[in-house]
């Protein structure tokens, strides 16, 4: 299944405003009551995953193959990360569908259903949107689309406000309190004793600037985060120091600037064994970057601008948070698209 999550920032550096997010795995997915549930499986293996990160594009590449003797036709889940139905107060909308993003199953482009919920303190009040009059398209734009809100503020008619109001479904500025979870779903056959080959990609959320800058000026920190949760080796910290004592490529708030992608790699277990071959590339602008992650296995430098690790039968035992220190450029920002509906 392919899951994404967002953290949101409002960032310092240069006029740029980014998030964090991260993509996963393809996976079995089956649509149950109260939402989708993940299953095993013992008959579609992983066989390989490449996967390319970098700042300006993520893209993944898959190789499936069913080992049974018969054909398995199955639903394929690509949730987006949720989202508030009132935007952030700086008024970027920067969530719903990454930029760019495509889905192709052995090179043809995938025709998906979209799938909305919108969630309240935990509860699925879609219904209850439904019958103040939102249709299934507006409860997934709605952060998007002007005429239901701007600025803040509802621009709905007064009956649907008053509805909204009495129904509890606004927050103490009269804005949407709740949630909204969007999935694209497609039905995946899978041929017996046959291989195939599914990938995508998209532009990632990056975090940037104040979320992401490097200082050792009240311990050694990644924004607010120290630098030890991405595992970087004493060469690397020295690297930084050095760099942050000739106050060399500092932002505004005086840090060494960098960025935080994130990437869900866990649920690949929901595959038969894992991931038998598993190729992973960090891409940079430059040699002089420091890249740092928790990761089990030690990435190689293959040239100057990429790190990569190969592995086979790999099963993931945490997800990928990955800083990319020392930067001097950055990718055009990235706000995110309103969900597609085909």
């Amino acid at each position: 299944m392919l899951k994404l999550r967002l953290k949101f920032f409002f960032l310092g550096f240069s006029c740029f405003i980014f998030q964090t997010i991260a993509d996963a795995n393809d996976g079995f997915g089956s649509l149950g009551v109260g939402g989708i549930i993940l299953g095993k499986t013992d008959k579609i293996a992983m066989v390989s995953e490449q996967l390319d990160i970098g700042c300006s594009v993520i893209h993944v590449s898959y190789d499936f193959l069913n080992e049974s003797d018969d054909d398995v036709k199955t639903p394929v889940i690509f949730p987006l990360p949720p989202y508030p139905a009132n935007p952030a107060e700086s008024g970027v909308v920067a969530h719903g569908q990454p930029a760019g993003f495509t889905v192709l199953s052995d090179g043809k482009a995938i025709k998906y259903d979209t799938k909305v919920r919108a969630i309240l303190k935990g509860a699925d009040i879609t219904n209850k949107l439904k019958k103040i009059g939102f249709s299934v398209k507006q409860i997934a734009l709605f952060p998007f689309d002007e005429s239901l809100l701007s600025s803040h503020e509802l621009k709905v008619p007064k009956t649907q406000a008053d509805a909204l109001k009495h129904a509890g479904l606004l927050n103490e500025y009269g804005s949407p309190a709740w949630e909204i979870e969007v999935s694209y779903v497609w039905n995946q056959t899978f041929p017996a004793r046959q291989h195939v080959h599914v990938e995508h990609s998209y532009r990632p959320f990056v975090a940037g600037g104040t979320a992401s800058g490097y200082t050792n000026a009240y311990g050694r920190k990644v924004g607010d985060l120290p630098i030890e949760n991405f595992c970087p080796s004493p060469k690397q910290i020295s690297q930084l120091n050095k760099l942050f004592s000739e106050q060399s490529n500092l932002d505004n708030y005086r840090q060494i600037t960098g960025s935080i992608i994130e990437y869900v790699l866990m649920t690949a277990n929901t595959w038969k064994d894992g991931i038998r071959d598993f190729t992973m590339r960090i891409h940079t602008d430059s040699p002089n970057e420091v890249v740092a992650l928790c990761f089990p296995f030690p990435l190689t430098k293959k040239r100057n601008n990429i790190y990569e690790v190969h592995l086979n039968n790999f099963r993931p035992t945490r997800d990928l948070r990955i800083y990319i220190g020392n930067q001097k450029t950055f990718p055009e920002s990235s706000y995110g698209e309103s969900p597609t509906f085909q």
